[in-house]
């Protein structure tokens, strides 16, 4: 019994040293692109919403108010390993050197991000973290030999070594660290991610948001979905409805041309602003965004994205997916701002799915033909609009449009429209 715990606590040690270290790697990338902040130096103003995986404040910093994205804390692992916690912290910060390394007018601006909290001790504390990182480090291993000869860690061992630790990070925050005892090989796995939780907590308890997170701009007119189910006055016009379909195609192309899939494109992700009373979109949430190699995007082995947005080769045939289910979900975007509903509506996610890999698939029903059954029947937005909606769903991705295309015909569409609407002021003008 003695040895099945040891060769337990030493693959949770080895587990957590690895954790750590691909930590450490996208730290070490993110700390010479993007600006270092301080959970101090942001002021929660309001929580404006959050789901599974994060949890989004409207902050001031420096004076001005910023959207902050902080990791969800359920997903803070329990047990000792803080798997799920360091997985979820690697995620945020890939998500992080995405948008850092993104320079467009339609894409989110990266401000900067707030680091692990282990991490964060580190830059408070030059002297006191690298100690204690060294101590870590050079402890280990005997410990781990030590823990291996007694048979292994118990529970209430485990505990105790965390807590201990805990006070000695909580201290060094506070700049009264006292010397670091060395820690058992089981208890240094216990402890790193043990106490991510309760900093999260100590932070949310000052007003500042937990670490780690991401520091971007904020738009205040909030995503493009709830401007939908509210039924925003400035979404009434079919210009204005073209615009922001353009204003994301735009955004598309440009990641697009880096070789990144969204993987996730959908109203909740695309957020709005006005601009001299225009309003302007904005592509947001690069969670799920991955590089396209060669011809299709390697690693796509589990669901992506969102279902009622999810092209249905995601479901069917992952190995063959590329940048073309991006263009399904603009499709389902483009139907969203004709028909001002939410897609499939109604239907159980697990029909949802089983229809979607069916062969014939799932399509949403366009105002205007047989499939539509709703009393009204809103007109079509502009010329031209159904017709690109339908190509951007056909079921072999590579007859869908590119971005590029879907940027030349909204830009047509744009036109058509100004050219609509001179024609009607022409009359007005000439009778004055």
């Amino acid at each position: 019994m003695g040895g099945g715990g040891s060769s337990s606590g030493t693959h949770m040690v080895e587990l957590q040293r690895q954790k750590q270290q691909q930590l450490k790697a996208l730290v070490d990338e993110l700390e010479g692109r993007v600006e270092v902040i301080m959970p101090a130096d942001l002021n929660i103003v309001r929580y404006l919403g959050g789901g599974a995986f994060g949890e989004v404040y409207l902050c001031r910093w420096h004076g001005v108010e910023v959207a902050v994205k902080s990791l969800s804390p359920s997903l803070i692992s329990n047990d000792s390993s803080g798997t799920p916690c360091a997985d979820a912290c690697a995620d945020l910060l890939k998500e992080a050197a995405v948008l850092a390394s993104l320079h467009h007018p339609n894409i989110v601006s990266v401000f900067g991000v707030v680091l692990p909290p282990w991490q964060l001790l580190s830059s408070r504390s030059r002297t006191t973290s690298s100690d204690m990182a060294a101590g870590l480090q050079q402890h280990q291993e005997q410990e781990q030999q030590q823990q291996q000869q007694q048979g292994g860690s118990t529970a209430e061992q485990l505990a105790a070594a965390a807590d201990e630790l805990t006070d000695e990070l909580l201290a060094a925050a506070a700049g009264t660290s006292r010397t670091l005892s060395a820690p058992s090989a089981a208890g240094s796995a216990a402890v790193s991610f043990s106490g991510c939780r309760a900093a999260m907590a100590s932070a949310l308890s000052q007003g500042h948001p937990p670490a780690p997170a991401i520091v971007t701009e904020f738009l205040s007119l909030g995503s493009l979905h709830n401007a939908i189910n509210c039924r925003a006055d400035w979404l009434r016009g079919s210009m204005a409805r073209a615009k922001l379909l353009l204003d994301t195609a735009r955004g598309l192309d440009y990641l697009h041309s880096k070789r990144l899939v969204h993987f996730d494109l959908k109203s909740a992700n695309l957020l709005v602003t006005m601009r001299d009373k225009v309003p302007c979109v904005k592509l947001a949430d690069m969670g799920l965004t991955k590089q396209r190699r060669q011809t299709f995007v390697s690693g796509i082995n589990s669901l992506r994205g969102t279902l009622p947005w999810i092209a249905p080769e995601i479901v069917k045939h992952p190995e063959t997916v590329t940048e073309k289910a991006d263009i399904w979900s603009f499709g389902v975007c483009m139907w969203q701002l004709w028909t001002m509903q939410e897609p499939f509506e109604g239907v159980h996610l697990h029909a949802l799915l089983h229809q979607l890999s069916a062969p014939g698939g799932l399509s949403l029903p366009v105002p205007g033909t047989p499939d539509w059954q709703e009393p009204e029947c809103p007109a079509e937005p502009a010329p031209g609009w159904r017709s690109l909606m339908q190509r951007c769903w056909q079921q072999v991705a590579a007859e869908r449009p590119t971005a590029r295309q879907l940027v030349e015909a909204l830009e047509e569409m744009m036109e058509a429209l100004r050219a609509a609407r001179r024609r009607t002021s022409e009359p007005s003008a000439a009778q004055r």
